[in-house]
């Protein structure tokens, strides 16, 4: 059954035989996956990648039925690590944001009880220009 351009492609699995009942499993699925966090998860990412084949192919949509657990299970784990490979970089640029403003965050309350302690109440301001500096203002 392909989609029509007015219907939405979302709803192709209720029109389809067993299509509830397979929706049903995938929210059962994705509800176990809230306590059991990956496992589950992966199996309906595999499915979901079977599905966006068929339509970049534009096959007709069906339910992908003819693939093993083990199938999905393999596919969701490609799709995963895939999307890991795209997310890495923005990760990696994000920890590095945060852990700079966490040292920073520790280290000045570190520097000013230094410079109180040696008395040089004149470190201080530079020591606060450089703590703002980093933050990016």
């Amino acid at each position: 059954m392909r989609p029509h351009r007015s219907e939405p492609s979302f709803a192709f699995p209720f029109r389809l035989p067993n299509g509830k009942s397979v929706s049903f499993l995938g929210s059962l699925l994705i509800f176990a996956g809230s306590f059991v966090p990956i496992v589950p998860t992966i199996f309906v990412y595999g499915y979901t990648l079977q599905i966006m084949r068929q339509a970049i192919k534009g096959q007709d949509l069906t339910l992908p039925a003819g693939m093993t657990g083990t199938g999905f299970l393999l596919d969701g784990l490609r799709g995963i690590a895939v999307s890991l490979v795209y997310l890495l970089p923005g990760l990696l640029i994000f920890l590095g944001g945060m852990g700079l403003y966490f040292a920073t965050s520790l280290a000045f309350p570190l520097m000013i009880g230094l410079a109180e302690q040696s008395g040089e109440e004149a470190m201080a301001f530079p020591i606060v220009l450089m703590f703002f500096s980093a933050l990016g203002f």
